[in-house]
């Protein structure tokens, strides 16, 4: 027979349910809770901006293709056209823009032999038609691997710099002192496009 009122009663749930969460208990992490909200908001901001220079330069592309698919010569200035866009890009966003033509040799010698695969195999024609979407797709996939290579290896390195400098007291090359502190996340950078292939039709659909 205990008192209905006992001090010892269970404390009760949120009776407006778990999505709703009172502020004013002592402790609740106020400013975290504002800069999480002002940093989601920046990031809504940037794709917002994003998706309208987008679409804008879709636009204004549009036209510009149409003329340059007509010339062999004229596709394929534009794909090199795509190749420096896509150079200055990726180097910003790694940090090497200082160094850019050791990231543009690194994209070219992933995306020149393909495209040699592509077009002397006789897969798809060389012509303009064919070079320009294709090209984009080789170009495309090569800056967004050399990206994440980037952001993920120079990290990588500096966290595990000790391993580096041991690797080169042994007497080891360099090369091979970078190769051992990279193996284990050298194929990361290629997971989204090797995702991509694995699962077309299934929940990508080319073109």
């Amino acid at each position: 027979g205990g008192h209905p009122f006992s001090l010892s009663q269970e404390p009760q749930e949120n009776m407006l349910g778990p999505d709703v969460i009172d502020t004013h208990v002592p402790g609740f992490p106020h400013r975290e809770v504002e800069v999480g909200i002002v940093q989601l908001g920046l990031r809504g901001g940037q794709i917002v901006v994003a998706a309208v220079r987008a679409a804008l330069q879709l636009t204004a592309v549009s036209s510009i293709i149409v003329l340059a698919i007509q010339q062999l010569w004229s596709s394929a200035l534009f794909v090199l056209a795509m190749f420096t866009i896509a150079v200055f890009t990726t180097t910003g966003r790694v940090g090497t823009r200082n160094v850019w033509w050791w990231s543009a040799l690194a994209m070219a010698s992933g995306a020149i032999p393909v495209l040699l695969i592509v077009f002397l195999t006789g897969t798809a024609p060389f012509n303009g038609l064919s070079l320009i979407p294709i090209g984009s797709i080789v170009v495309g996939n090569m800056m967004t691997a050399h990206t994440l290579a980037g952001r993920r290896f120079f990290p990588e390195l500096r966290d595990k710099i000790g391993i580096y400098e041991g690797v080169l007291a042994l007497g080891l090359p360099r090369r091979r002192a970078i190769w051992m502190v990279l193996e284990p996340v050298a194929s990361e950078p290629l997971v989204p496009t090797l995702d991509s292939t694995r699962t077309v039709g299934l929940v990508t659909l080319p073109g």
